[in-house]
């Protein structure tokens, strides 16, 4: 089998343990196999450091038998960036367009509003 992309998507959820609550990461793998994409599976993670991300694509490996994607698609987590090349050095690590996006509107969002022209070329550049 050869995997073309993993992506990997994230959220926080609060868990009650007892009598406190324990935020954990959730992350959802999604493998895309020459154009289809479907569920690979879940991991928790207690924080998103590069010891945890280090863990994760470890694991990751040894379920598919040592098999690498040719490109892994993140979030913009500089943790999770620094395990990927020290797990996986050779393989291309692009950012996801969806999070871009989200980090454009937060940020750049009076931008956005007034100029049509501003997000046309804000688009091309990332869908280059």
């Amino acid at each position: 089998m050869i995997m073309d992309t993993l992506v990997i998507s994230s959220f926080l959820t609060p868990l009650t343990r007892q009598t406190r609550i324990i935020d954990l990461w959730v992350y959802l793998l999604d493998l895309i196999i020459t154009g289809k994409q479907s569920f690979l599976g879940a991991t928790l993670l207690y924080d998103e450091t590069i010891p945890s991300f280090r863990w994760l694509f470890e694991t990751f490996l040894k379920a598919m038998g040592g098999e690498k994607p040719k490109t892994i698609l993140t979030d913009q987590d500089a943790a999770m960036a620094n395990a990927i090349s020290s797990v996986m050095p050779k393989i291309f690590h692009g950012l996801c367009t969806w999070h871009i996006r989200q980090n454009a509107l937060r940020h750049l969002n009076h931008l956005y509003q007034k100029s049509l022209q501003f997000r046309l070329d804000f688009e091309a550049c990332i869908m280059f």
